[in-house]
């Protein structure tokens, strides 16, 4: 695991038991009426019933779509490459993603900035719309999609086993993120139980 999510999990995990015993330290107070206990039998059936619901944050999803994204553009080789000295064959595949790219800027501006579009709101604004709370997935799939090609047409991935493996590998990168992010979504939640 990386020393910095490791430290920074190792913090979040103090500050999560001191807001569990420092929520039950306040609750005693008689002076303090606005805060509620995560030791009560409330706060312990909140803590332990609630616990999916806190996880389930468009942070998690992100941080799965933006992994298997750069996994997807790391192992096609994308990232490496550098027009001065590419290759004709990636030279080629530098010109099919550039399609790519203008193919989905075009379906997006179609979607989203004509009249009556279909990713505008009900009162035909963007903000807030399908295309903003989309926005993150969209260039995530853009990035798949231009990496696999790229990795595809210059034989670094061979077959679909190839792409989806280089998804994968995106997640393993950021594995060690994985648990200062729920435990902050946790302490998140928990600081708006026990104070609001």
């Amino acid at each position: 695991m990386n020393k910095y999510a490791t430290l920074i999990a190792i913090v979040l995990a103090i500050a999560l038991l001191v807001l569990i015993f420092g929520s039950w330290l306040l609750s005693a107070l008689p002076f303090i009426a606005e805060v509620r206990s995560l030791l009560s039998s409330e706060g312990i059936r909140w803590f332990l019933g609630r616990m999916v619901d806190n996880l389930s944050s468009p942070a998690v999803v992100w941080l799965a779509l933006l992994s298997m994204a750069w996994g997807s553009v790391r192992n096609s080789g994308l990232m490496h490459v550098s027009l001065r000295t590419a290759s004709l064959r990636e030279r080629m595949a530098l010109t099919v993603i550039a399609i790519e790219v203008l193919v989905g800027l075009l379906l997006l501006i179609l979607l989203a900035f004509v009249p009556h579009a279909v990713l505008l709101n009900v009162t035909g604004t963007l903000v807030p719309g399908p295309l903003v709370g989309s926005f993150v997935p969209c260039v995530c799939l853009l990035a798949v999609v231009t990496g696999s090609t790229f990795g595809v047409l210059t034989e670094r991935l061979h077959s679909v086993y190839d792409i989806c493996n280089s998804m994968a590998d995106g997640i393993r990168l950021t594995a060690s993120w994985w648990l200062p992010l729920f435990l902050f979504l946790q302490v998140l939640a928990a600081a708006r139980y026990v104070f609001f």
